[in-house]
């Protein structure tokens, strides 16, 4: 039941877009593009006209203020008035200093942040650089205190054989001696 429902809304919509199409197409056909052009033209026209007169009627109400503005205008208002642009102007002075203050210390800060950052580095590769070292050196340490032991191991057999050579030669000549005698 649902799917039926939603096909006919469906094919409403399509019949809907579809009527919509044809009556675009017939009223695009019947009016011609230089009509529309100068339709355009005419718009934008009256649209200027409107700002020019918008804009006029801006610079005579502020044309108007000023003047008002300068009939009560004594000294001491011109100076009160001098004063508070002067001091505007200095306090926005120093305001951008201080930004520029800030952002200053803000870049000496982030640099550095770098050169730590850089050190840091430096000294764990300089560190990984000395622990290979030490391994390297470690495993020739072994490596030559395997040959040390192998030619002392070896020294010692030889003389061990050198000393039971030497021992069979004495006994030798003892029982030579022995039978001599």
């Amino acid at each position: 039941m649902k799917k039926k429902k939603r096909k006919k809304k469906k094919t409403r919509k399509q019949r809907r877009k579809k009527k919509i199409r044809r009556k675009s197409r017939k009223n695009t056909s019947k009016i011609s593009f230089k009509k529309i052009k100068n339709i355009k033209i005419s718009k934008q026209l009256k649209q200027l006209n409107k700002i020019k007169l918008l804009i006029k009627s801006k610079k005579k109400k502020i044309i108007d203020n000023q003047i008002k503005l300068l009939k009560g205008i004594s000294l001491k208002r011109l100076a009160n008035f001098t004063s508070q642009s002067l001091n505007k102007v200095y306090e926005d002075f120093k305001r951008e200093q201080k930004i520029n203050k800030l952002k200053r210390i803000k870049l000496e800060k982030r640099e550095k942040a770098k050169q730590v950052k850089k050190i840091r580095k430096e000294e764990r590769k300089r560190r990984q650089k000395e622990k290979k070292e030490q391994q390297k050196q470690r495993k020739l340490d072994r490596i030559n205190e395997k040959i040390r032991l192998k030619d002392e191991k070896q020294r010692q057999k030889e003389e061990e054989e050198q000393r039971q050579k030497d021992q069979e030669e004495l006994r030798l000549k003892e029982k030579i001696r022995k039978n001599k005698d």
